[in-house]
């Protein structure tokens, strides 16, 4: 199942229009990326799928706590 680690956005259900007005279900995937995530709690690596909304997430996240 495609589900991004940060967010928790799965994939969206919608539906395909014909010019006609017929309506057929279809599913919109979400743009996900292998990342790796350091783990404080394990003081490793792990390796995640992310989206790239939760990789703005982290960026902002990751910098805003960085010490200069």
């Amino acid at each position: 199942m495609k589900l991004c680690y940060i967010t928790r956005i799965k994939n969206l259900k919608g539906n395909i229009v014909s010019p006609s007005h017929n309506k057929t279900r279809r599913s919109f995937s979400i743009n996900l990326h292998f990342k790796r995530v350091w783990s404080e709690a394990n003081n490793s690596w792990s390796r995640r799928k992310v989206s790239s909304s939760g990789l703005r997430v982290l960026d902002k996240f990751t910098y805003r706590n960085r010490s200069v």
